[in-house]
C-alpha cells in the first residue's frame, strides 16, 4: 500500500524527513529502517498534522475489510515501532502524541522540503463540493475579454461532445467489466480452542478432518472432526498427524522432541479408528505416505544430518547442514516435494522436488520463513506456504509449478499455515499468530520479568555476572536480516550493533562476535565479524571457505571458538586467533560444541549420538563423561568447572546439573511463562554459572484451523 498525499515534497520534521510518495524515512540524509504498517501510520499522522487520527481511521488504513488481525495488538506494535524508529517516547513524546482513549496526534513542528516552500507547511481540507462537479476552480472563473470568439464552430463542438459522450460510456463499459472480481473464498472455522493446531489432514474421502492441537496449555494430542460439524472429537492420541494413507492408517510423530522449527520424535501407525498405535522408528522430523499408501516417505534424522528416504532406509537426499521439512509424494507416486532449509534451528528455506532416482531441483527462491506445503490434486503444481524477502506481511499461500512458475494465491495480514488440499481442491489450512517471548530472572530478583524487544526475540548470550544479555532479532521487526541487540538487564532500551547473528558478549562486554550472513547465497558462505557495544565501526574478522554457524570466546577475549564446516563436510570446532590468522580444528569432524570451562582449559562437545566430549585444549586426550538425553542442549559449565549445566527443550524446560565425573543429575529448576496456552516449546536458556541468573525464550502459537473453498 502506498501512502496517499496532496504534498509531492519530502516533509521535514526536526532532523527526519519523510518521503510519501516513495514510502522511505531519513534521518539527517541517511535512510531509516521502517517497515510498511509503521510507515502507513505516520503517512496518515502528517497528512493531518496536530489532529487526532484515530484507531478506527488507522486500522481502515492498514487492515482492508475481509482482513483477519489482532487489530489491537498489531496497531500497538506498529507504534512501537514507529516510535523506536524516530527516537520518541510515549511519555514524553516529541513526534507522536498519544490521546487517550481517541487516537494518535502528530505535535511536531512540520515543514515541505522544497526551495520554493521551506517555511511551515499547511494541509488544506479537499472541497467535497467541487470534487467531480465539473465546477470551474476560483483561478478560471474570470470574466471573459471583450471581443473574444470562439475557437471552433458549433457544429465542430457538438461533434467532439458526441465523441466524448462515447469514449466515456465506453469507459463506464470497461471499468465495470473490471470491478467484477472473482468470487471471495469461503471460508469454514473448523476448531475453536485457545492455543496451537501444529497439523491437519484429510480423511480419504475428504468428508473428515485429523487434526492435532494443545489447547489451555494442555498437551498435544490428535481430534478428529466431520467438515459439516463443529463436534470435535479427542481420539486419546498424543502426537502429530502425518499422513493419512488411502486404506484409513494414519501416521503419527509421538513422544516428539520438539526444537521448532525442527523436532524428532517416534514415527507411528495409527488406524484412523484410533484402536491401536504401532512404532516404526525414532528420529523423525516428518513423514508422508506413497500414492498407493504402501511405503512411508521420511524426514530421518541420523545423529546430525536430515535424510530423506523412501521407502524407509533408503537415502535419496542427504546435504550437510541443511534440514527437511514438510515431505509430500506426487499423486501419481513419481515426485517428493519438501523444504530444504539451510540453515539448523531456521525456517528460511527453498521449495524442492525431487525424483525417485535422486535428481533436485529448487523451484522456489529462497524464503525467509517456509512451513506448509501440499501438491495440488492435479500434480502439476506445489502450493506452499511462505513470507517474502520484499514484504514485511506474513505467511502467504503460494503457487509453483514444475518449471518454477511462481504464483500468489492468498495473502492476509496474519500468518497462514497449509496443511493439506483434498481431491476436489478445498484446502486445509490455519491462521496462525506466532510470537516469541524472553523471560529471565537477575540475582537478587526473585521474579522473572519480560526481556522481550520486537517480535521475535531470540537471546544468544548473558554475561556471567547477568549484567547484559545479547538478543538476535528476526521476523517483521527486523526486515529481510537478522539484527544484533546488547541490553543491559537493568535497563529497558537495547542498543542496535547491528545486521548479523550475534552470538557471544566479550569478557569485557567491550565487543560482540556475529555471523555475518545466516542464510549467505551461494557461493558465499558466512564468516565472523566484531561489533563494538561503545563507540567504533563493525570489523570482518574472517574472510575465508568455512561455513560459520556459532562462535564463542575464551575467558582471555583472545582467541574465539566456533563451530563451522568446509564445503560437504559435518561440523567441528575451530579455534580463531583475534589476528584473523587462518583457524585451527580441535574436534574430529561430526563433533562440534562452543561451551568452554571458566579457566579456559576444557572444551565440551555432544558428537552425533550426543555423547559429551571433554577436549583438553592445552593438550592431551579427549574423553566422554555422559551423554545427553534426546532434546537436551548444553548451556554452560558450572562455576567450579566440575559439571555442566543441561536443560532440554519442552514445556516447561527442565535445568540440570551434570557432574562429569560420575555422570550424576540433579534438578535445578523448570522454567515456563506463567500461561502456557499455545507454548509449543521453551527454549533455548541462558545460565550464568552459579546458576542465580538465568533468561530463556518461548515459542507462542494461537491457530485456527479452517477448510477454505475457492481459492485458486
Amino acid at each position: 500500500m502506498k501512502a496517499s498525499s496532496d504534498c509531492d515534497s519530502p516533509l521535514r520534521f526536526a532532523q527526519f524527513e519523510a518521503d510519501l510518495s516513495e514510502e522511505k524515512l531519513f534521518k539527517r540524509g541517511l535512510p531509516v529502517r521502517l517497515e510498511n504498517q509503521p510507515f502507513q501510520i505516520l503517512a496518515a499522522l502528517l497528512e493531518h498534522p496536530g489532529e487526532i487520527v484515530s484507531r478506527e481511521q488507522l486500522r481502515t488504513r492498514l487492515w482492508p475489510n475481509g482482513t483477519y488481525v489482532d487489530f489491537d495488538e498489531g496497531l500497538n506494535t506498529a507504534i512501537k515501532k514507529l516510535r523506536y524508529a524516530l527516537n520518541d517516547s510515549a511519555e514524553n513524546p516529541s513526534f507522536v502524541e498519544t490521546v487517550p482513549r481517541k487516537g494518535y496526534r502528530f505535535i511536531a513542528p512540520l515543514a515541505a522540503s522544497s526551495s520554493e516552500n521551506v517555511g511551515t507547511r499547511t494541509f488544506p481540507a479537499a472541497s467535497l463540493e467541487n470534487v467531480g462537479t465539473g465546477l470551474q476552480s476560483p483561478l478560471t472563473q474570470q470574466p471573459l475579454r471583450a471581443g473574444w470568439k470562439p475557437l471552433f464552430s458549433p457544429r465542430t463542438i457538438a461533434l467532439v461532445g458526441i465523441v466524448s459522450a462515447c469514449l466515456t460510456g465506453l469507459a463506464l463499459l470497461l471499468a465495470r467489466s473490471r470491478s467484477q472480481t472473482p468470487a471471495e473464498p469461503e471460508f469454514s472455522k473448523l476448531s475453536f480452542g485457545h492455543g496451537a493446531v501444529t497439523s491437519a489432514r484429510f480423511a480419504p474421502d475428504g468428508q473428515s478432518i485429523f487434526y492435532a492441537a494443545a489447547w489451555d496449555g494442555n498437551p498435544l494430542q490428535l481430534f478428529s472432526t466431520p467438515t459439516s460439524s463443529l463436534a470435535a472429537r479427542a481420539l486419546g492420541i498424543h502426537g502429530d498427524i502425518l499422513s493419512i494413507s488411502r486404506d484409513g492408517q494414519m501416521a503419527v510423530l509421538v513422544d516428539v522432541n520438539n526444537q521448532y522449527p525442527m523436532r524428532q520424535g517416534t514415527l507411528a501407525i495409527v488406524p484412523v479408528s484410533a484402536s491401536s498405535t504401532h512404532k516404526l522408528i525414532d528420529d523423525v522430523q516428518d513423514a508422508d505416505w506413497s500414492a498407493d499408501g504402501s511405503k512411508l516417505l521420511v524426514a530421518h534424522w541420523s545423529g546430525a544430518a536430515c535424510r530423506l528416504e523412501f521407502p524407509i532406509g533408503k537415502v535419496l537426499y542427504q546435504e550437510n547442514g541443511v534440514w527437511i521439512g514438510s515431505p509430500r509424494m506426487s499423486p501419481d507416486g513419481r515426485k517428493i516435494a519438501f523444504v530444504r532449509h539451510p540453515r539448523w534451528s531456521d525456517d528460511a528455506g527453498f521449495v524442492s522436488v525431487i525424483d525417485l532416482a535422486g535428481h533436485k531441483t529448487d523451484l522456489s527462491p529462497l524464503f525467509p520463513s517456509v512451513e506448509g506445503l501440499a501438491w495440488d490434486p492435479s500434480g502439476s503444481t506445489v502450493w506452499f506456504t511462505a513470507s517474502q524477502l520484499d514484504t514485511h506481511a506474513g505467511r502467504a499461500i503460494f503457487q509453483v509449478s514444475m518449471r518454477g512458475k511462481l504464483r500468489l494465491i492468498r495473502r492476509e495480514s496474519s500468518d497462514i499455515t497449509l496443511h493439506d488440499i483434498a481431491a476436489d481442491g478445498r484446502v486445509l489450512m490455519v491462521r496462525e499468530s506466532v510470537k516469541t517471548g524472553v523471560v529471565g530472572r537477575i540475582y537478587p530478583e526473585r521474579k522473572e520479568r519480560d526481556f522481550a524487544w520486537l517480535d521475535n526475540d531470540l537471546p544468544t548470550d548473558l554475561t556471567s555476572d547477568g549484567s547484559k544479555v545479547l538478543l538476535s532479532v528476526q521476523g517483521e521487526g527486523a526486515g529481510q536480516h537478522y539484527l544484533t541487540y546488547i541490553n543491559s538487564t537493568i535497563s529497558a532500551t537495547p542498543t542496535l550493533l547491528g545486521e548479523g547473528m550475534g552470538t557471544a558478549i566479550s569478557p569485557d562486554a567491550k565487543k560482540v562476535v556475529a555471523i555475518d550472513s545466516w542464510v549467505p547465497p551461494p557461493p558465499s558462505t558466512s564468516q565472523l565479524v566484531l561489533f563494538p557495544t561503545g563507540t567504533g565501526q563493525p570489523e570482518e574478522l574472517t574472510h575465508d571457505s568455512l561455513s560459520h554457524h556459532w562462535a564463542a570466546w575464551f575467558p582471555d577475549g583472545q582467541r574465539l571458538l566456533f563451530m563451522g564446516s568446509e564445503q560437504g563436510h559435518p561440523w567441528r570446532t575451530w579455534i580463531q586467533n583475534m589476528d584473523g590468522g587462518s583457524p585451527v580444528p580441535v574436534t574430529p569432524e561430526g563433533t562440534a560444541g562452543r561451551w568452554i570451562s571458566k579457566d579456559g582449559k576444557l572444551l565440551a562437545a555432544p558428537d552425533a549420538d550426543q555423547n559429551i566430549w571433554i577436549y583438553p585444549l592445552d593438550g592431551g586426550q579427549p574423553r566422554i563423561v555422559s551423554k545427553l538425553a534426546a532434546g537436551e542442549e548444553i548451556v554452560c559449565w558450572s562455576e567450579d568447572s566440575r559439571a555442566l549445566l543441561v536443560f532440554k527443550y519442552a514445556v516447561p524446560a527442565e535445568v540440570h546439573r551434570l557432574e562429569i565425573t560420575t555422570g550424576r543429575r540433579r534438578m535445578l529448576f523448570q522454567l515456563a511463562p506463567s500461561d502456557t496456552a499455545g507454548v509449543t516449546v521453551v527454549g533455548p536458556v541462558l545460565m550464568t554459572p552459579d546458576a542465580r541468573s538465568y533468561v530463556y525464550t518461548y515459542t507462542r502459537i494461537l491457530s485456527d484451523l479452517y477448510v477454505a473453498s475457492g481459492l485458486r
